[in-house]
């Protein structure tokens, strides 16, 4: 008999499984002064043959084991000490990435060459597919209307160009599409700044839709309640004095100011794209499809084509819509800088109030209150 480890002797599993340790470690505990050194550890089945578990236990010191085996560290190799703590991580992941990409092209390379072509088609379609739908994931999570706006356009727009080229259309304008004309082109245009800056100013009204997709801890849940910021706030707008000038010529005498909110500017910049750059996706989907010799990627909706088809646009304006906000909307605020502040140590906080403290005294910014 091997003597039973404290680990083996603590475990209310293993003693139940075996009633001999039960009992040895009960009786060890009334006397006090001593306690069991040997306990049998074999347990018969019924057919009489020993458990695995059991003969392990048995032949085991399992305290020994646990010191024997390696412990997970989080340290990395002296070679990275010289670089922040933030970038090692990144730097060994990029190593082994490029490591992986080397390998695989390697033995792409020794195979046959054409898998090649597989491998950037695959990349590709992830690139147009992937990465286009998490851009839009973006947009929608700094408000729904960041997502609803981009889209109608391009709806309004082949709506509105479809329309306008059937009634009056006589020019045409590519030769990859033969429909489309030119006072089609131009009618939709115009017709999509109308409509679109209309029912941005329809949107701007709700917060459901203006305000950012946020998680909250005291609802465990996402919410769309926020106070709207100046951009889906009315804004009194005084025209330019070129415009002044121009309306003292006009018999009908037009306001000097307008009242509206912010973001229907910026939806102007962005029917004014729907309308004219972000058709040139359906003109690379038209050469795509002649250069496969097919007319329309589905025939569901009459005139139009499949539900591809009126997808072909989209992609493009998502990845503007992205550029956009992140180049001309999306701005620190007090909410978001006040969560990073409580991110920082006690002292740093302290810190950055001295600062902020110190640069309002300066300005005499506290002496106006």
């Amino acid at each position: 008999m091997s003597p039973l480890s404290p680990r083996v002797m603590s475990d209310p599993t293993l003693r139940q499984r075996n009633p001999g340790i039960a009992q040895q470690f009960n009786s060890g505990a009334k006397d006090g002064d001593q306690r069991p050194t040997h306990a049998p550890l074999r347990r018969m089945s019924s057919e009489g043959i020993d458990s695995e578990d059991d003969k392990l236990i048995d032949e085991t010191n399992i305290g020994e084991m646990t010191k024997k085996l390696p412990q997970s560290t989080d340290q990395i190799s002296v070679v990275l000490d010289f670089l922040p703590a933030k970038w090692r991580n990144y730097v060994v992941r990029s190593i082994f990435t490029c490591l992986m990409v080397s390998g695989f092209c390697l033995i792409i390379y020794l195979g046959p060459l054409a898998l090649m072509f597989t491998f950037a088609w695959t990349h590709v379609t992830l690139l147009i597919v992937v990465t286009q739908s998490y851009l839009i994931l973006q947009n929608m999570f700094e408000g729904l209307i960041w997502f609803i706006v981009p889209v109608s356009m391009i709806v309004i727009n082949d709506v509105m160009a479809y329309l306008c080229g059937f009634f009056f259309g006589r020019t045409p304008l590519i030769k990859l599409s033969p429909k489309k004309t030119w006072e089609g082109f131009i009618g939709g245009g115009v017709l999509t700044v109308i409509l679109g800056m209309i029912f941005s100013h329809v949107l701007c009204q709700y917060k459901y839709f203006v305000c950012p997709i946020e998680y909250s801890e005291d609802l465990e849940r996402t919410t769309m309640d926020c106070i709207p910021t100046s951009l889906f706030m009315l804004t009194e707008y005084h025209l330019p004095s070129e415009l002044i000038y121009i309306n003292k010529l006009l018999p009908i005498k037009i306001p000097l100011t307008v009242t509206m909110y912010p973001f229907v500017l910026h939806s102007l910049s962005l029917s004014l794209f729907s309308s004219i750059i972000a058709p040139f996706g359906g003109f690379f989907a038209s050469g795509f499809k002649r250069a496969f010799k097919i007319k329309d990627f589905g025939d569901i909706i009459p005139g139009h084509g499949g539900i591809v088809d009126r997808f072909d646009c989209q992609y493009l304006m998502a990845t503007f819509v992205n550029v956009y906000i992140s180049s001309f909307i999306r701005a620190p605020n007090a909410t978001k800088l006040f969560q990073l502040i409580l991110r920082l140590k006690t002292d740093e906080q302290f810190k950055l109030y001295q600062l902020l403290s110190d640069h309002l005294n300066s300005t005499n910014f506290l002496n106006s209150f």
